[in-house]
């Protein structure tokens, strides 16, 4: 692998870095509003998030939800101004349903502005985790943090370069 290479898959293997063992939880849930509303606010009562992170978070929602595929979230705020960059993940156990959709692994994204390059890999990941119903099997029967940050990374791959 050439160096160039090399920075580029560096920088999409740092945010993990983002998975914050304090913002790591199983929960037992019946309704996602609730949840996200919980997540936010520890996000704040943290540090991480600013002052309108809950409210921007839900407002978000409203606008689209960010329950996707095959049982994983990532909600998000509708402007990225965190405090400092994070990501909660919650385990939701039973999985719980929001529409026509399962949510089994929420990812609770919150950027500093200047860690907005962050927010393609981590969608990046995120997608790629979504396409393996095993892997996400894996984590959600054996939750914890570690497992998470190891199956990410196995699905890491490098951009396509155009020569």
């Amino acid at each position: 692998m050439s160096r160039g290479l090399g920075d580029v898959y560096k920088r999409q293997q740092d945010y993990l870095s983002l998975l914050k063992p304090n913002l790591f939880s199983v929960e037992t849930i019946q309704n996602y509003d609730v949840l996200i509303k919980k997540m936010a606010e520890k996000m704040m009562s943290k540090g991480y998030a600013d002052d309108n992170f809950q409210k921007n978070v839900v407002l978000r929602e409203q606008y689209m939800s960010t329950v996707y595929n095959n049982g994983i979230a990532m909600p998000h705020p509708i402007e990225m101004k965190g405090k400092q960059s994070a990501i909660a993940v919650s385990v939701v156990k039973p999985e719980l349903r929001v529409g026509k959709r399962v949510v089994r692994l929420v990812f609770m994204v919150c950027l500093a502005k200047e860690d907005f390059h962050f927010y393609s890999n981590i969608s990046n990941g995120l997608f790629q985790l979504m396409q393996d119903n095993h892997k996400i099997s894996d984590i959600y029967h054996k939750p914890d943090l570690q497992r998470i940050i190891t199956v990410s990374y196995t699905h890491l791959t490098l951009p396509t370069i155009c020569s």
